[in-house]
């Protein structure tokens, strides 16, 4: 089954970016990053058992990533506890929202909200026609940050109606239908 599509579009407000007390935002800067970026998406994105050389393949080869500018990082206390990946693809004028967790033990705090606002607003320096996302049916909480922060589902094949309409029914968020557009 192939993952879902959102897209944020040109002139969608931006989410606000307000960090919680005690919460701050930092950018990868070196091997001892990706540690902490596994922590982060283990038990969600990754697997339970998943080492360091994952970043590698997950972010250090994506296409246009950078992970020194595009890999970021929520913070508290000096430790890494949610990850975004946020890549401009110039030749395509679009923003791509990668790789987003939070760490276990930081989950349901709200800090989604946060993880999404950083990359949108990172991104909008570029000025990107859209931006978009793919993710899996059953991350229903990253679903749902994504929706309050202004993404829209895309219809890329047939069925799409049908999931998008399970899953909107199931977290009971309200949205704008986007059935019109494909990627």
């Amino acid at each position: 089954m192939s993952q879902l599509t959102m897209h944020f579009f040109r002139g969608t407000p931006l989410p606000p970016l307000a960090f919680p007390e005690g919460y701050s935002a930092s950018t990868y800067h070196d091997e001892r990053d990706k540690a902490a970026w596994v922590a982060c998406c283990q038990n969600g994105l990754l697997a339970p058992d998943a080492t360091p050389d994952v970043f590698d393949a997950s972010i250090g080869g994506a296409a246009d990533c950078v992970p020194e500018r595009d890999c970021l990082f929520l913070d508290r206390g000096g430790e890494h506890v949610g990850t975004v990946t946020a890549i401009y693809h110039p030749d395509r004028r679009c923003g791509h929202v990668h790789m987003f967790s939070i760490r276990p033990d930081s989950r349901g705090l709200g800090l989604g909200r946060v993880l999404v606002a950083m990359a949108l607003s990172k991104l909008a320096a570029s000025d990107p026609e859209f931006t978009f996302l793919k993710t899996d049916d059953w991350r229903l909480p990253a679903i749902r940050s994504y929706l309050r922060a202004g993404f829209q589902p895309v219809m890329t094949e047939p069925g799409m109606d049908e999931r998008w309409n399970r899953i909107l029914a199931s977290i009971q968020t309200p949205t704008t239908s986007n059935k019109g557009k494909s990627s």
